[in-house]
């Protein structure tokens, strides 16, 4: 296989196009070959539903009149203008999580071809696009990646204003660095400039920039930019909502990360780790590339260079700093996701590509270990993408069958046509169930298993209703209720139930007195 290090600039250049054109291209013909999964994908593909549906831009709902207050609204107006333009439907939603990814990837670009050309930085981006959670979130619906974009613009921004000798180009990227702190806020709220602090700070403290910082960015008119994008919508927010600058500031950026049994919006869901497993996530994100990245670190360990190497250069510390700065914020915090890295992952990616280009540069193809082979790289950049789709071709279909209500919605509105019947749930109501439901009657009941009588009124009225069971449950359905429904299909672990017809209930009616000794306002007339 042609050694692709030793192509000219103008051929790599072509060749890693090409690959991130079909990466992308493999990712997008994904996006309609499984459901919104529930709970996360259902529900923010709901909000952003929600808010073109009611033309409310300023509260993120779940339903008219029951607000989403955790997040911040910038991936909900992004999946709306994405639903508006390209219909109700899953590759609309999964777009917008894809053109974040893509921004956060030219970003990203800009600062690695600034710092070390387009050769190293061609190979920075390929790594970006083919770690695991890099590909995985261009297709998830989430907040994730509006967070991971803004924040690359503005660790971008902020070193490009550094590295411009044009007084212009300077103003300009510094502008860009205040413009993407109001976004990062509308994005994923303040963590992100916690993030962004954290990386700075640690940076301009060891590399003595302080005075540098002060002269090349324009501070005052800077953060007036900056609050003018972030202050009028929590603003607007707690007009409508109040009480949830206090909810917002305080539960979703302290209370969330010091109490691990901390739930928040009753529609959120904690997750509960051992305090460190954010740097277990971190290695598993970057996969394959950390077992390429740890390889090349253990060649540099033996041969000493060791970190105070690695932070001499203050665009490789200011790398360092930025990648490890998710890993420092939430290393004491147990209620955290593998999503929560990937602000980080540029800058992993540029680090594992400057790592290869300098153990590179003092070899020759016959010499070079298994982790710096064409073939080894190449793999490495084709595992991921051609693996996620096998699974997305394959078991995550199979998990929509449980995990999505789009199933259940469509054989519903096959089996009852242009009628007004109810859509029971004895648990529950999934987020995705709204979003599937989207241009159809349905009016959503929701009834606790443990309130039989209510299931039962149900089947007194002169409507023909529907009831979507969790199949563990069935057994705590009335008798009578199983009796005068019957299953018309099953998903995973829930089960359609179509009440009978009037001919239907009539006879089991007559031919069983005991359900009219039980709920005497069943008629057989």
């Amino acid at each position: 296989m042609r050694d692709w290090f030793q192509l000219s600039d103008n051929d790599l250049t072509k060749k890693v196009v090409l690959l991130l054109v079909a990466i992308v291209a493999l990712r997008v013909s994904t996006f309609g070959a499984y459901p919104l999964l529930d709970p996360t994908e259902g529900r923010y593909a709901e909000i952003g539903r929600e808010m073109l549906q009611t033309g409310n831009w300023v509260t993120p709902q779940l339903h008219p009149g029951l607000p989403f207050l955790g997040k911040p609204p910038l991936s909900f107006w992004a999946t709306a203008v994405f639903l508006k333009f390209f219909g109700i439907n899953e590759i609309s939603v999964r777009l917008a999580s894809l053109v974040f990814i893509l921004i956060m990837g030219l970003f990203s670009f800009l600062l690695f071809k600034e710092i070390s050309g387009t050769r190293v930085a061609l190979w920075g981006l390929l790594i970006l696009s083919t770690t695991g959670l890099v590909n995985f979130i261009a297709g998830g619906v989430m907040t994730d990646p509006s967070l991971g974009a803004t924040v690359t613009a503005a660790m971008v921004s902020f070193a490009m204003a550094l590295r411009s000798k044009s007084r212009l180009k300077r103003i300009l990227w510094g502008y860009g660095f205040f413009i993407s702190l109001g976004l990062t806020s509308l994005a994923k709220g303040l963590v992100g400039w916690f993030l962004i602090g954290i990386a700075l700070v640690l940076w301009t403290a060891w590399e003595k920039r302080w005075k540098e910082i002060l002269r090349s960015l324009p501070w005052i008119t800077g953060i007036l930019v900056m609050f003018a994008i972030a202050v009028p919508w929590h603003l607007l927010a707690e007009k409508e909502n109040p009480g949830f600058l206090n909810y917002y500031i305080i539960g979703e950026h302290f209370m969330r990360f010091i109490q691990p049994e901390w739930e928040g919006d009753r529609y959120a869901t904690p997750h509960d780790m051992p305090r460190g497993t954010i740097v277990l996530f971190a290695v598993a994100a970057a996969l394959p590339w950390t077992i390429v990245l740890g390889a090349c670190a253990a060649h540099f360990w033996k041969t000493r260079q060791r970190i105070k190497v690695l932070l001499s250069d203050p665009w490789r510390s200011f790398l360092v700093f930025w990648a490890l700065s998710p890993l420092i914020l939430f290393t004491l915090s147990s209620n955290i996701m593998i999503t929560y890295v990937l602000p980080g992952m540029p800058a992993f990616a540029m680090l594992t590509a400057m790592a290869l280009q300098s153990l590179m540069v003092n070899s020759t193809a016959h010499q070079r270990p298994w982790y710096l082979k064409t073939q080894t790289l190449l793999a490495s950049s084709a595992v991921v993408p051609v693996g996620f789709m096998i699974i997305a071709l394959t078991i995550l279909p199979a998990q929509g069958i449980g995990r999505s209500q789009k199933n259940i919605i469509a054989r519903f509105r096959e089996l009852t046509l242009d009628t007004h019947a109810n859509l029971v749930y004895t648990s529950k109501i999934p987020f995705s169930a709204d979003f599937y439901a989207h241009d159809f009657p349905v009016d959503f009941s929701e009834y606790s298993r443990h309130e039989p009588e209510k299931v039962l009124m149900e089947l007194r009225d002169t409507d023909l209703d529907f009831f979507v069971v969790k199949r563990s449950h069935l057994d705590d359905l009335p008798p009578e209720a199983l009796r005068l429904t019957q299953q018309v299909g099953e998903f995973g672990k829930y089960t359609l139930r179509r009440e009978l017809k009037p001919e239907e209930m009539k006879q089991v009616l007559s031919a069983s007195p005991e359900i009219r000794a039980v709920s005497p306002t069943f008629s057989v007339d």
